[in-house]
């Protein structure tokens, strides 16, 4: 099976992200350290705006990324963001092929 990438955008409620970032930073990261499948889990903020939080994912293989969709903790995630997005996360499934610092 192939490791599996994705990009995810979060556009927050305008002066929301810091919020969000701290949300994020305390409860979302931490959920995925503990999934096994999880390679690479970065969440980073935009510097051309102040709404805008940027995450690239990395699996194993798509099992990890559906067991990471299914973690019950996403659900806690989810309802504290609850009125602090402007919109569902734009999400972006990937197929890697080459990269310094992943092994394939």
């Amino acid at each position: 099976m192939s490791k599996v990438g994705v990009i995810a955008k979060l556009t927050t409620v305008e002066g929301k992200r810091d919020e969000v970032v701290e949300i994020l930073a305390a409860q979302g990261v931490p959920l995925a350290d503990g999934e096994p499948g999880t390679e690479i889990y970065a969440a980073h903020v935009d510097t051309g705006d102040d709404v805008t939080i940027w995450y690239y994912e990395l699996y194993t293989d798509e099992d990890a990324l559906a067991a990471h969709g299914k973690n019950p903790g996403m659900r806690d995630v989810g309802a504290a963001l609850g009125g602090l997005l402007a919109g569902r996360p734009e999400i972006h499934v990937l197929a890697p092929f080459a990269a310094k610092g992943i092994t394939f």
